[in-house]
């Protein structure tokens, strides 16, 4: 068998051929190290290809953070703008993320694949089914770096650490007043819908494409 890398090959020889030498590692050349973490390459392609993931990163100008690929910063961008552009065909209810939407989709059909080994509950993602599980072991292993707390869910911890950092990504589109958690941008949302007037135009979807525009009563059903 062959193998990209030096510690791949031993890790497969300690667990396949124990008790066996390991013979000479034949390969087309001297491994090349990356600079910045030592991991070994085979090929000056790879290591190029490595080296991305150190160097390529790409900055959201609202809150500095940095991702791989421009894809994965404009996932992110979505909890600024509020953009949710995956529509549930079925209740007209609107995600940020495909996947987001295709765990919805099976509360409408009623599809609980995953059960608590505990008590028989069962749970539309196996990532639900796994936080509930903590209820019963008392597993809490997201731990607060700056405090030391200790969560069970690693969202909580996310909105936990906003209280250390001063971290506030969710904006009001009316007034750019901005919000450390979504539930405080939700009741504020709720402060201009009382002070909109009661007839106002029917308004599209804005993050549909235009020949899949669902209109719906401003303010009271607006997608915020």
């Amino acid at each position: 068998m062959k193998f990209r890398h030096t510690k791949t090959l031993q890790r497969h020889h300690q667990e396949n051929h124990k008790g066996e030498t390991l013979g000479p590692i034949h390969r087309h050349q001297d491994p090349l190290p990356c600079p910045h973490c030592g991991e070994e390459f085979s090929s000056k392609a790879l290591l190029k290809d490595h080296l991305r993931t150190h160097s390529s990163r790409v900055h959201c100008s609202r809150c500095d953070k940095t991702f791989s690929t421009k894809s994965n910063l404009l996932v992110h961008q979505r909890i600024h703008t509020g953009e949710r552009p995956y529509l549930c065909p079925q209740c007209g209810k609107s995600f940020s993320l495909a996947g987001s939407l295709k765990l919805h989709l099976r509360i409408h059909a009623g599809e609980k694949p995953y059960c608590c080994t505990y008590c028989d509950k069962r749970f539309t993602s196996k990532s639900h089914c796994n936080l509930h599980l903590r209820i019963h072991t008392g597993e809490k292993p997201y731990q607060c770096p700056d405090c030391g707390r200790c969560f069970a869910d690693g969202n909580v911890l996310k909105n936990h650490r906003r209280t250390h950092t001063g971290e506030k990504p969710f904006q009001c589109r009316l007034c750019d007043k901005a919000f450390a958690q979504l539930s405080s941008l939700k009741k504020h949302q709720e402060t201009h819908r009382q002070t909109l007037p009661v007839s106002v135009p029917r308004l599209p979807n804005p993050y549909l494409p235009p020949n899949q525009h669902v209109p719906y009563p401003y303010p009271s059903q607006i997608q915020w």
